[in-house]
């Protein structure tokens, strides 16, 4: 278990954390290339000043995870960001991800 850890200024290709228990984590100004939260049980978690290519969350729980500002090119587990909290700019980004996830067709 991650409790109450602050990663800052770091760049990270692959961030595995399939399975992981975090409690009160902060990646401030970070590059994350790819962070794998699969089956993970993140509660407090942001990323603020941060950047992220692909996020994948399937089967996560997420509680006041923060995701403001992040613009990951991939989100896999649209279904399990239940508990997160997006900005106005990514709801826009992510509609199409959404629409796709609940199989509504946007013409």
């Amino acid at each position: 278990m991650w409790e109450r850890v602050l990663f800052e200024n770091c760049r990270i290709s692959y961030l595995n954390l399939r399975g992981a228990k975090l409690a009160d984590v902060e990646f401030r100004d970070c590059v994350i290339d790819e962070i794998d939260l699969d089956r993970a049980k993140a509660s407090r978690v942001s990323f603020p000043d941060s950047t992220v290519g692909v996020l994948q969350c399937e089967e996560a729980t997420l509680g006041n995870v923060d995701l403001r500002g992040l613009q990951p090119h991939k989100i896999s587990g649209v279904h399990s960001l239940r508990g997160a909290t997006i900005d106005e700019m990514q709801l826009m980004l992510f509609a199409e991800l959404f629409a796709r996830e609940l199989g509504i067709s946007v013409e």
